[in-house]
């Protein structure tokens, strides 16, 4: 059925100008052609309603927006504006029908590395909350993980939401706490 130009098929909606969808790949994501006189897709960039997933540069997405490219190694989001503030990245985190947890994680930086057959964790960033959360609080962790040359992966430093800072420990007891062998360079000046 067409209409309002949008083609309403069995689960993907085509815009319609002069192109018929009998033509079109199911999940693939149409565009007006350099002429606007018809319409175009791409193979490789992809919507998969029953999953809910982006596809940019690959046909069979796995996340919620996954991209690939063999031309382009970074990823970059620029932002232009005449205010102090930057490019900002946002993770939210919610549970159905109420709100986050302790021990629940708000986001995750995982870096990841080919090894020939698949792909192993290199290090993570993780935001964890940790305590109590209330209407407007919300105390949370930071968690630096990496993989050792023997392949152990393991927590490596923590900042917890009172803002001490842990190396080689997940429960500092001060400002700063290292756990193990340490070497300080230079001087050292304590005082309290």
């Amino acid at each position: 059925v067409l209409v309002n130009g949008i083609w309403l098929g069995s689960d993907v909606n085509y815009l319609s100008l002069t192109d018929t969808p009998s033509s079109f790949t199911a999940n693939a994501i149409q565009f007006a052609n350099s002429g606007a006189t018809g319409l175009t897709q791409d193979a490789n960039f992809i919507y998969d309603s029953s999953e809910g997933r982006l596809g940019i540069g690959l046909a069979s997405p796995t996340g919620v927006i996954d991209t690939y490219s063999e031309k382009y190694s970074d990823y970059i989001y620029e932002s232009a504006t005449n205010t102090a503030s930057g490019t900002n990245i946002l993770l939210r985190k919610s549970r159905l029908g109420g709100g986050t947890v302790s021990g629940d994680t708000l986001g995750s930086f995982m870096f990841q590395a080919f090894d020939g057959l698949s792909y192993n964790d290199a290090a993570n960033i993780d935001i964890i909350t940790e305590g109590t959360i209330l209407v407007g609080q919300t105390p949370a962790s930071i968690r630096f993980s990496t993989e050792d040359t023997s392949g152990a992966f393991a927590e490596r430093i923590r900042i917890t939401p009172s803002g001490k800072l842990g190396i080689g420990t997940t429960s500092p007891i001060s400002r700063f706490t290292v756990a193990g062998e340490s070497f300080l360079g230079g001087d050292v000046t304590a005082t309290g």
